[in-house]
């Protein structure tokens, strides 16, 4: 298959096909429309485009030698029809570099108004659209050398049966996750991936069919990934970044590989949180009664124990330089009801540990008594994983089927509750399952839940979006004062020597860096020690590209992996990286 490739489109009888959706542009005799429509033996998809002297065309259909034209004052969502009077129509090229087989056509009348196509259906109407940068609005001109025999160009065209059924079978594979019907979601998957690799096999140079094919591999991978079934979910999405980086998609200012390449990230960090789980589990083992901590039903050995993340941490002990930000959280819950606040800041600044001491603050607990709630999202990397915490959580039954409507139920008829979700950004950032996150997250916050409080802990500075939050907005979580971050460091270290105060300023007053520092110090390293360590460990990051702040927790880490109790202790680094996680 040939498209022109020209600025200017050479006088000849073509087929005029929507980049977007592949389909050709033919009449019918019994409707003078222009229309998106799968081939036939007929000849009303062939074209003859003239290029006059003054740089404009004529669309002239080879059948009835009709000629494509519009209303005198073409209008947004109007048709494009034929009839016998010659009309002139511009022709441009999309973009001399990305996109040179495209092209717009719109009238002298209304620069503005261009052809396009709403959907792929045989038959849907050729109408005008404003939206230049829609695919859909763009259109090639496949050269036909010979105008009297039409066997063979039909025959070059007898893919696109299966082209529109694929993408059709995807929008279904779609509506059916939309739905939580996985299983049949992924035979729809399945088959447009077959479907889209026959079209590619007929006509290998087809570039929006590899396009497709590489969503369709995405999709896959995202149902694959709901259902649990990660290394195939993982193959799927390598497979979708391979043809992503090899086929041209000229339509995107940004390539969608770079989502393809998020998503894979998530996969692969799904599975290796797994595979952590089962190096967890084998130390734990080794740890009596360690299983009966995380969920109180009794479990035997051949069962797999259930996901649960509802055990509140005890209050922080050691708490510096956060009381005035606690008060304030505690007032607003209390006065502004029902609250949505969101406790937001960089990693190791203390969001758990205000969220912990807020959970436990003698008014809190007065109030919300036993229905107070702290789940930790960390581990947790899907919609569904939450709604079977909270399920549990909320005192529903285990073995029937979970709703949406039934939890909101349940709790739009129970007490006053606070629900705490720490580390939120796990669940809020996952592509795969977004619309599922934000959808139950969308349910908890919403306006009828009247006695739901909500409160999450979440990394950066921007909250979930379409959420009503309470004003004004909890301010993000600041590192702590010098002061403060010095009697966290004398609380754990006891020891106030020269250079204390440079080390807590070289750490920015990071609270997860300042106590690990002094966990070292207790090791005998004095401040001035520490500095310099940290100094060597910076410079070595440096030199692999890393220079910016939150780095610092980085280091610290760094610093309490390489010290001589870490180096010379095999189960304390194991426990430090499971602690990481």
């Amino acid at each position: 298959m040939s498209f022109v490739q020209a600025e200017h489109i050479p006088s000849g009888v073509y087929a005029i096909r929507n980049y977007r959706t592949m389909n050709v542009i033919a009449t019918r005799s019994r409707d003078k429309d222009l229309l998106g429509s799968i081939p036939s033996a007929e000849r009303s998809w062939k074209w003859n485009v003239t290029r006059r002297s003054n740089n404009k065309y004529t669309v002239q259909n080879d059948n009835d030698q009709f000629y494509a034209q519009c209303a005198p004052t073409p209008e947004a969502g109007k048709t494009v029809f034929v009839q016998s009077q010659v009309f002139e129509w511009n022709i441009k090229q999309v973009s001399e570099v990305t996109a040179r087989d495209c092209y717009w056509i719109y009238s002298s009348k209304n620069d503005r108004l261009v052809w396009s196509l709403p959907d792929g259906e045989d038959g849907t109407p050729v109408v005008f659209a404003v939206e230049r940068n829609n695919p859909r609005f763009w259109w090639r001109f496949e050269r036909i050398e010979d105008a009297s025999s039409g066997q063979e160009a039909t025959a070059r065209l007898d893919y696109l049966p299966d082209y529109i059924r694929a993408v059709g079978l995807i929008d279904m594979a779609r509506d059916l996750m939309a739905r939580s019907q996985y299983l049949e979601a992924l035979k729809g998957c399945d088959e447009a991936v077959r479907l889209h690799r026959a079209v590619i096999a007929k006509q290998p140079d087809l570039e929006t069919s590899n396009m497709d094919l590489a969503f369709s591999l995405q999709i896959l991978a995202d149902c694959l990934c709901r259902l649990g079934m990660l290394d195939k979910a993982l193959d799927a999405i390598e497979d979708a970044i391979r043809v992503y980086q090899t086929k041209t998609v000229a339509y995107h200012e940004e390539s969608p590989v770079t989502d393809a390449i998020k998503i894979k990230e998530k996969i692969a960090d799904r599975i290796a949180q797994q595979s952590l789980k089962t190096d967890q589990k084998a130390i734990l083992r080794m740890v009596e009664d360690i299983q009966c901590q995380i969920t109180n039903i009794n479990l035997t050995k051949d069962e797999t124990p259930v996901e649960f993340n509802a055990e509140a941490p005890p209050p922080p002990e050691i708490f510096f330089g956060r009381d005035e930000y606690v008060a304030n959280v505690v007032d607003m819950i209390l006065k502004k009801m029902p609250a949505r606040l969101a406790i937001l800041g960089p990693g190791g600044v203390g969001k758990t540990a205000v969220a912990s001491a807020v959970y436990h603050h003698e008014q809190i607990e007065a109030f919300f008594q036993d229905h107070r709630f702290f789940i930790t999202c960390e581990a947790m990397f899907s919609a569904e994983s939450l709604l079977d915490t909270l399920w549990v959580v909320f005192g529903l039954d285990v073995k029937k089927q979970k709703s949406l409507k039934v939890l909101g139920d349940r709790i739009k008829a129970g007490p006053y509750t606070l629900l705490i979700l720490d580390n939120f950004e796990t669940l809020w950032d996952v592509m795969i399952d977004k619309m599922e996150i934000q959808k139950l997250f969308g349910m908890l916050t919403s306006n009828i839940m009247k006695k739901l409080t909500v409160l999450i802990t979440m990394r950066g500075t921007m909250r979930p979006a379409n959420i009503v939050w309470t004003r004004p907005f909890l301010e993000p979580l600041p590192v702590l004062s010098v002061e403060a971050a010095k009697d966290l460091y004398l609380a754990v270290a006891d020891s106030n020597e020269e250079g204390l105060d440079a080390l807590l300023e070289t750490v920015d007053c990071l609270p997860l860096a300042v106590n690990l520092l002094a966990n070292l110090s207790q090791q005998g390293y004095s401040p001035l020690e520490l500095l310099d360590m940290w100094n060597k460990e910076r410079t070595h990051l440096l030199n692999i590209g890393g220079n910016d702040k939150s780095e610092n927790i980085e280091v610290s880490i760094a610093l309490s992996i390489n010290s001589p109790l870490m180096s010379n202790n095999e189960e304390a680094l194991i426990l430090l990286k499971l602690a990481i996680f």
